[in-house]
């Protein structure tokens, strides 16, 4: 099956992947300042706030049902929901970071404010959580009682402290990813090699703040106090976000390109403007210069309506001749041209990629919910947190990830000759894959979980007042299978995310391996209440209301299972039919004339003509 097309390169030897120069093609001569910037010296100083925010925003959301459910007395149900919604929030967020970033702030100046913003939320949560006037009476509900949840004067300062986290997480988490992979020149074959290993040593750290969160942060939250254990959090990010701040001298800083929604509108604008014109079949006669600050692009046959923006009318030619400056509003370069297809080629990727988050969901509500009734001791004196049975996740991850990077990655790239072994798309198609495998199996643990209820005459029983003889082991199947998932989704997509888009977009297009994540679990929210009201009518009420020992969840599973296979059928076309940017580990990139019209007119009407090939043929 062949996962996308690419426009062709041209062929250079893969030496550069195991850290050999091209002398065919030497880098291009580097100043003082850019030897001592950039690369993993610079890169390093961004591991700890990448790492520091994941834990706190993780020990966060995976005890949050718990509290809300056990100190505000809300239902499983509405815990889900609120906890599904800040989660999703946070990522949806990003898309805000990443755009303001690439069209004002840039990377650096966006971090450093939006690190502020979450320390500021952290410690309004700290306060809230150790203040008891923020909270309810203590109640413990029984088969015949129930609690009332907490009201408005408690509620209403821990949704600020959560939105104030979430506007944070939202500036910082995508544009630590940017401005890491900026570190690594593409001029340099060196720094080229290098770069293409960043992603997956940031994802390490990342599920090293994991690792953090569900273990150590766990145990403050659950044996020690809540506020305890997000001052905790709050600590921790404090020394993160200033070796953030002591590396700022070592980070290369790419300049905002300005509003890349302004650039897509001028396309369509002038696309619009002359739709009574013939896109002429040879693109050479488009108008071929270059975007300030962003590498060319070369012209696709993808969404050929908007090629009519780069059309080079009468009127426009008489411009270029006397040397004036063309209006973008009715002139555009291929490149803007390109980099809006660009953008418009991504979504479908994006919005497929978006359902596998709904796994994620499920960890950290329904299956911390499941844990809570199976046996979790270990030895007579230690019994596992629910919550920290997510560990086994980060665990996996943090072992596979640097054998993925030394081991698979070389052995598969012999036969590939793919810098990445195989290509993004098709580690997404089989992040999909892994996702469904991990559905089936919790449908049939929980299964197996819902006999032991019914045996014990347990299905009217609270969860977290009983333990069931059935052991946590059994989870441990599903977990794994979703780490691989993990592994295979989040770094296909950062590569593909960040490699994919123009250079103007790469904070923004950097923040969709987060929104695909946040919409996963809105829709996670909605396929609950739609499951909901669809089965409120069946004998035993909702699936997924009251106390989830009815089997209801079992069929959410699978559910879920098919609603995945769906969405790998959906993905299997989108990326079949997707066109891959230029070969970026390969070709040298390539320098236009200035898209402004401040150029020579001649070059900006000659450029390649590309055909297709398949997106692993780079040698």
């Amino acid at each position: 099956m062949v996962f996308g097309k690419r426009i062709p390169s041209h062929p250079r030897d893969l030496q550069a992947v195991a850290g050999e120069q091209h002398s065919s093609s030497p880098s291009a001569p580097r100043g003082k300042k850019q030897r001592e910037t950039g690369t993993w010296a610079a890169a390093s100083f961004l591991y700890p706030i990448t790492g520091a925010e994941f834990q706190a925003a993780i020990s966060l959301t995976i005890n949050l049902v718990p509290y809300l459910a056990g100190t505000m007395h809300h239902s499983i149900s509405e815990s889900t929901k609120i906890t599904n919604n800040f989660t999703g929030t946070c990522y949806i967020l990003t898309v805000v970071g990443g755009f303001f970033a690439d069209s004002y702030l840039g990377t650096y100046w966006t971090i450093a404010g939006g690190s502020v913003i979450t320390a500021l939320g952290l410690g309004l949560l700290t306060f809230t959580a150790a203040y008891q006037g923020l909270r309810p009476a203590e109640c413990t509900p029984t088969a015949t009682t129930h609690c009332s949840g907490a009201g408005v004067r408690d509620m209403a300062p821990l949704y600020v402290a959560l939105y104030t986290i979430a506007l944070g997480t939202g500036a910082v988490r995508p544009n630590t990813a940017a401005i890491g992979a900026d570190q690594f020149d593409g001029s340099s074959d060196i720094e080229k090699e290098q770069g293409v290993r960043f992603f997956v040593w940031f994802y390490f750290f990342t599920n090293l703040g994991l690792l953090v969160a569900f273990t150590l942060g766990v145990y403050i939250q659950d044996n020690v106090g809540r506020g305890w254990g997000y001052g905790f959090s709050l600590a921790l990010y404090l020394v993160a976000v200033l070796t953030f701040f002591l590396g700022s001298s070592r980070f290369r800083h790419k300049p905002p390109s300005g509003s890349f929604l302004t650039r897509i509108a001028q396309v369509v604008v002038a696309s619009l403007r002359k739709l009574r014109l013939t896109i002429p079949d040879d693109t050479s006669e488009l108008y071929n210069a270059a975007l300030p600050g962003s590498d060319y692009l070369h012209h696709t046959s993808s969404f050929r309506f908007l090629d009519r923006a780069a059309i080079i009318s009468a009127t426009d030619r008489e411009e270029l001749q006397a040397c004036e400056t063309p209006t973008r509003w009715r002139l555009c370069c291929v490149t803007q041209v390109e980099e809006s297809k660009r953008i418009l080629q991504m979504l479908p990727i994006w919005a497929t990629t978006a359902v596998v988050s709904i796994v994620f969901s499920q960890l950290s509500t329904f299956t911390v919910s499941q844990g809570s009734t199976l046996d979790r001791r270990l030895g007579s004196h230690f019994t596992v947190p629910s919550p920290s049975l997510n560990s086994i996740v980060v665990l996996v991850t943090l072992i596979t990830a640097p054998i993925y990077d030394a081991i698979f990655v070389p052995f598969v790239r012999r036969y590939t000759h793919h810098p990445y072994g195989f290509s993004t798309l098709q580690r997404l198609g089989a992040s999909i894959t892994f996702a469904i495998v991990a559905m089936a199996i919790a449908a049939l643990v929980e299964g197996r979980r819902i006999q032991d209820v019914r045996r014990l005459h347990l299905q009217q029983t609270p969860l977290g007042t009983f333990v069931l003889p059935m052991k946590m082991w059994w989870l441990v199947p599903q977990y794994v299978v979703s780490a691989m998932m993990e592994l295979t989704l989040f770094i296909s997509q950062y590569q593909f995310f960040y490699h994919e888009a123009s250079d103007g977009t790469r904070s923004i297009a950097s923040s969709f391996t987060y929104s695909a994540s946040a919409m996963g679990y809105y829709l996670s929210t909605v396929l609950v209440d739609v499951t909901n009201r669809a089965t409120r009518h069946q004998k035993g009420g909702s699936w997924l209301t009251g106390n989830l020992n009815d089997g209801g969840l079992e069929k959410f599973y699978w559910l879920l299972a098919v609603v995945l296979a769906c969405d790998l059928v959906v993905f299997l076309v989108c990326s079949r039919l997707y066109t891959y940017k230029y070969d970026w580990y390969h070709e040298d990139v390539q320098q236009m004339p200035d898209c402004n019209g401040d150029s020579d007119f001649e070059g900006a009407l000659s450029s390649p003509r590309p055909d297709v090939a398949r997106a692993w043929e780079l040698q």
